[in-house]
């Protein structure tokens, strides 16, 4: 029997004709406009990609043979380590936790030995590691502030009877990422760079040239510039140590990528592709050529991402984050705590955390497959899309003098506010959505707005921020209003007229003033005039009037005319935007519009000056 091919009897489509037919579709509306996107990475994204788009500069067909497999076939071709990582302030209660996370099936522990100070730490690595089988599971440090913080830790493998040999994991002296955040380069950071790689020597399974990448996520830069970045920061660390004599091929080797991963589900995706395809090309250029599973990458969720609003949500962005990461083929993840940015995690959100990575293993089988993306048209071209900007700027980087040449000079910086201030731009118009904070605001949670902790972007520094900064400030400054004993302001909504707009209008102006933490309430009346007379004697501190815009034309005056008969102080608001006859309702009294281009962040900011919660 000959073989039939499925759907024969259809033809194939052009993307000429698919665009043809979506612009006949659009009935007049601008394609590029619609459906067409700008992304941070200053590309323009198509909402359709076609065989013909793909871009043969790179053959993505490739990864799968340098993303690293798990030789035991029973257990899948796929396989990450599954971190979590615990603050070291006291060994004996950072040991408790590293127990209970144990219990949970941790095959990875983090140890975060910061923050830094002028003097090293001493660690008490017998009591942080008390039945703690040191070459069961990776064990990581970060945050290591000189070599001798980490002399105990071989001292205490080898009081357990562990071959030092046996352990894996890594090691994170980023005196480089400790520069860029906090603007302090030691002195003698070459040496302890050295020293730290010569100290791991015993341990060639525990990687001691730990590349961060965190502080460009955080600090709102783009998927290019955490690559390129990233990789200008390896070169740095490659020159140092291959000055003091060690072999750049053993110093490749001994390479861990710690990237940060945010929500932008396949930009991500294909930044770990792009990453670790350009890390090994780069290692060619060195003359180095080296095993697929040779360097490492550990994907760490982010904390740009990350809302105190609403902040169960940050779960569901957890989820995202692991998805592309172990997508995109990085060796390891570590999803925090969804509470981390606000309150010190417990057991349970630990576990919770950890979860996710079981269940994108067992229950959602993302083990089977060593690279799922792979054909994908759309991933494909944005893959090498990155890939190929990404180099560009690395290349351009290191023709000015490498990556601290440029720090010195802003250019890092300035790169990634401008990025910043792209992605701000867009919150605060709402194209880009923060669930629960610029959009589908909780209005039942308890917020304490003294948990609430931040910084100012920095223009010298890298300091993290947090994407929904801006409205995350303008609710807790209403709820620190009403914790100071004030009663919490409440909008009423008078709906009439068009019954399917007054209730379009007034949930989207009702949406709008939440996310300031307003309270609600609404009623339906049967015209204008007793709409306003009922609003007028509600005794609310503002009232939005809502239905169409025929409705606003015929009866909007009178509204605003009747509304103000019998309330000359109380703000009032009307949802939409209707032009023709705006400026008369100003001058019947109308205070204001709500509509898709009003600038909310100064509306809000506005509302709450009047209401007595901001000066």
């Amino acid at each position: 029997m000959a073989e039939e091919k499925l759907f024969q009897e259809f033809s194939s489509v052009t993307k000429e004709e698919w665009v043809a037919k979506a612009t006949a579709d659009l009935k007049g509306a601008s394609f590029d406009k619609v459906l067409r996107k700008k992304t941070i990475n200053n590309q323009v994204q198509d909402p359709y990609y076609a065989l013909e788009d793909v871009d043969t500069t790179i053959d993505w067909s490739e990864l799968k043979n340098i993303i690293p497999t798990n030789p035991d076939a029973e257990q899948g071709p796929r396989e990450w380590v599954n971190y979590q990582r615990i603050v070291v302030e006291n060994e004996a209660e950072a040991n408790k936790m590293a127990l209970q996370l144990l219990e949970f099936s941790v095959t990875g522990l983090i140890f975060d030995l910061g923050p830094c100070s002028s003097k090293c730490k001493g660690i008490d690595y017998n009591t942080l590691l008390k039945d703690i089988r040191t070459d069961a599971l990776a064990i990581s440090f970060t945050n290591v502030c000189c070599s001798t913080e980490l002399e105990g830790y071989f001292d205490a493998v080898k009081a357990q009877g562990v071959d030092p040999a046996n352990l894996f994991g890594f090691v994170a002296y980023e005196p480089i990422a400790r520069y860029t955040t906090a603007g302090k380069l030691p002195e003698n950071w070459e040496q302890e760079l050295v020293k730290v790689y010569r100290l791991t020597e015993q341990s060639p399974n525990l990687k001691a040239v730990t590349i961060s990448g965190q502080e460009f996520v955080n600090a709102g830069g783009s998927h290019v510039q955490d690559i390129a970045f990233t990789l200008n920061k390896w070169v740095t660390v490659l020159d140092v140590l291959t000055e003091a004599g060690i072999d750049i091929k053993e110093a490749i080797g001994q390479t861990n990528f710690l990237m940060g991963v945010a929500t932008d589900y396949f930009h991500e995706l294909a930044k770990f592709r792009s990453l670790r395809l350009l890390a090994f090309e780069l290692a060619k250029q060195y003359g180095v050529t080296v095993d697929k599973s040779v360097f490492e990458i550990t994907a760490v969720s982010s904390l740009w991402s990350k809302s105190y609003l609403d902040s169960n949500v940050n779960m569901l962005r957890n989820t995202t984050e692991a998805m592309s990461a172990i997508l995109g083929g990085v060796d390891a993840i570590c999803i925090m705590p969804h509470n981390e940015t606000f309150e010190k995690p417990t057991a349970m959100t630990h576990r919770v955390a950890l979860n996710l990575s079981h269940m994108l293993k067992e229950e959602s089988y993302f083990d089977r497959v060593v690279d799922p993306a792979a054909g994908s048209y759309y991933i494909d071209n944005l893959s090498t899309s990155l890939a190929k900007n990404a180099l560009e700027l690395f290349q351009k980087v290191e023709t000015e003098g490498g990556f601290l040449t440029a720090f010195e000079a802003k250019e890092i910086q300035t790169k990634i506010a401008e990025v910043r201030d792209f992605q701000e731009k867009l919150i605060r118009q709402r194209r880009q959505v923060y669930v629960g904070a610029n959009r589908y605001p909780n209005m039942m949670e308890t917020l304490d707005p003294q948990k609430y902790q931040t910084t100012e972007a920095n223009d010298l520094l890298l300091q993290a921020q947090f994407a929904g900064k801006t409205f995350e400030e303008l609710r807790l400054a209403t709820e620190q209003f009403v914790a100071e004993g004030n009663e919490r302001p409440t909008v009423f909504y008078a709906l009439y007229g068009n019954l399917a707009m007054r209730r379009a209008r007034a949930n989207f102006a009702g949406e709008f003033l939440s996310t300031a933490g307003f309270n609600s309430e609404e009623a339906y009346f049967d015209d204008a005039v007793s709409a306003a007379n009922a609003s007028a004697h509600k005794d609310a501190d503002i009232v939005v009037i809502c239905s169409s815009d025929d409705d606003y034309n015929e009866s909007g005056e009178a509204f605003v005319k009747e509304f103000r008969a019998n309330d000359l102080h109380t703000t009032l608001l009307l949802a939409g935007n209707p032009t023709d006859i705006e400026d008369k309702l100003k001058a019947a009294g109308l205070n204001g519009t709500v509509h898709v281009r009003t600038d909310i962040v100064k509306t809000l900011t506005d509302l709450q000056r009047i209401l007595g919660i901001v000066k």
